[in-house]
């Protein structure tokens, strides 16, 4: 499940939980005001209150990284995953920066020491570490992960670029960009897979597309698609007509993956009504096409893509 799918089941279950509350039927379009949405804390027995990541296995557990481990929660109890000194089979470090399932229901684990693999079926992770010509490197400041269908695992790094944990090999390495691709050797961001491509943010840069080889082990080319020349990139999605929308710490960066076209909506009050923030953290675009915006500073915005595109024109 992609970061889109599983942010998209976390607000359909807080939808869900205001209309049984609330009494109300599927409407149309949800009248926001009206719902309920319960909060869970560490009152309620959640391990910790910061989560940084939220998937969901076949099963129908939910998983959760946050400041301090992984747990996975099944409706009524939380089984917690940290790291155990001297346990080499626990999870390596307790500060998950990201988390993705594969489809096995595996969790992978990134934090700044290693890239982890729990094994659901004996409780016990494996542990993949960087090397560059077979020389053990430090992973340094990680980003996020996205696993290709081949289930090859890349990572986007502030120090190293990209990187990647092929389907069968026991470490991390570094993809060669620094040599043929220079523009993405290093501070990349968000991340997203898409028809056997990459696109990722590059800090203060923009959008760049990495076209991989088949085997995708290496990097046949790199295209940047759109500039943002100030910005941070904190989430990428692509939608169903092929086009782009990327969070930026200066607003939406929408590039149309089939023209070309690149929009850039920014926090502009009061001419700009749908987005409420300069920093977009995260991005859904629901079974409704509306897009839903969580910002940083001011709580979470919905809107309509019709409309955005609209005004857009």
């Amino acid at each position: 499940m992609n970061r889109c799918q599983r942010d998209k089941f976390f607000l359909t279950t807080l939808l869900l939980i205001g209309q049984a509350i609330c009494g109300l039927s599927t409407p149309s379009q949800p009248d926001i005001r009206s719902l309920y949405f319960e909060v869970i804390s560490t009152q309620d027995k959640l391990p910790n209150s910061v989560i940084r990541c939220i998937d969901q296995d076949s099963i129908g557990f939910l998983w959760f990284g946050s400041n301090d481990g992984l747990f996975r929660y099944d409706g009524q109890n939380y089984q917690i995953f940290r790291n155990v000194p001297n346990d080499p089979a626990s999870l390596s470090f307790n500060y998950v920066v990201d988390m993705h399932l594969d489809r096995e229901g595996n969790p992978w684990v990134l934090n700044y020491t290693s890239l982890d693999k729990l094994n659901t079926r004996n409780g016990t992770f494996r542990h993949y570490h960087p090397l560059s010509q077979d020389e053990p490197i430090d992973l340094g400041a990680v980003y996020q992960i996205a696993i290709s269908p081949e289930e090859n695992v890349f990572i986007t790094s502030v120090r190293h670029g990209l990187l990647i944990k092929a389907q069968n090999d026991s470490v991390i390495r570094m993809l060669d960009a620094k040599h043929h691709f220079p523009e993405i050797a290093a501070n990349l961001e968000a991340i997203t897979w898409h028809n056997n491509c990459l696109y990722v943010g590059k800090k203060h840069e923009g959008l760049f597309k990495i076209t991989l080889s088949d085997d995708e082990r290496s990097i046949a080319g790199v295209e940047k698609i759109a500039a943002s020349s100030h910005a941070e990139t904190f989430t990428i999605l692509i939608d169903h007509t092929n086009r782009l929308w990327a969070g930026t710490s200066d607003g939406i960066i929408l590039y149309d993956l089939t023209n070309g076209k690149t929009q850039h909506f920014r926090y502009l009050p009061p001419l700009n009504t749908f987005l409420p923030d300069r920093e977009v953290l995260s991005l859904l675009i629901d079974d409704r096409d509306n897009l839903w915006i969580g910002t940083r500073e001011n709580g979470l915005s919905i809107a309509a893509i019709a409309d955005i595109m609209r005004d857009g024109e």
